[in-house]
């Protein structure tokens, strides 16, 4: 009998748990889908002032006027049809080029502009551990003109989720298609780790 309970038990703590992961995964995946709209709204309206003003928008000005988050976690750049960053909500104190980097050729080589979600990887210009949403720059006749780019720190996807039932030693962890990990969160504390350049 008590063997029976002790199952019984066990078998409804199981219940809950998967019923309380559920819950949890999805109020993340909602959150995580807010975030990417958000985002992806500043890179289309970097795109649609980039076009507007044949391409002598000043980001570093646009952010000193408020434009942008003022979060150390979010950077905006537009790169050239070479991959050249022309101008960044921080400053640009060197030649960068990202014409090597997989967001920049997903544009290049597509015909369509849809939003590019990197992989985490090193930014350029930060120098920090960065997820890359970009949208694709176009030419009036509609040929590629480069990449609007806004680089954003794994901790501000993971930090920003506030769920009391995740605990401290509870896992969050946000995968692409791909299998890759582009954000993890055990407790409180996002993981820190080398990513490749």
């Amino acid at each position: 009998m008590l063997l029976m309970k002790l199952d019984t038990d066990k078998q409804e703590i199981h219940q809950f748990s998967l019923q309380q992961s559920t819950t949890l995964a999805q109020a993340y995946a909602d959150h995580l889908a807010r975030n990417f709209e958000a985002i992806d709204q500043i890179a289309l309206h970097v795109k649609y002032e980039w076009e507007l003003s044949k391409g002598t928008l000043k980001l570093d000005t646009a952010r000193a006027r408020g434009l942008f988050p003022s979060s150390e976690l979010v950077l905006v750049a537009i790169a050239d049809s070479k991959g050249n960053t022309l101008t960044s909500t921080v400053p640009i104190d060197r030649p960068v080029n990202i014409a090597d980097r997989e967001h920049f050729k997903a544009h290049m080589y597509n015909s369509q502009d849809t939003l590019y979600i990197s992989k985490v990887l090193t930014g350029r210009l930060s120098g920090r551990p960065v997820i890359q949403f970009s949208r694709k720059l176009t030419r009036p006749d509609g040929g590629f003109d480069g990449v609007v780019v806004v680089s954003v720190e794994p901790a501000f996807l993971a930090l920003s989720f506030e769920f009391s039932s995740l605990g401290q030693n509870g896992l969050l962890a946000a995968v692409g298609d791909d299998a890759t990990v582009r954000v993890s969160r055990v407790g409180k504390i996002v993981p820190s780790h080398q990513y490749p350049p």
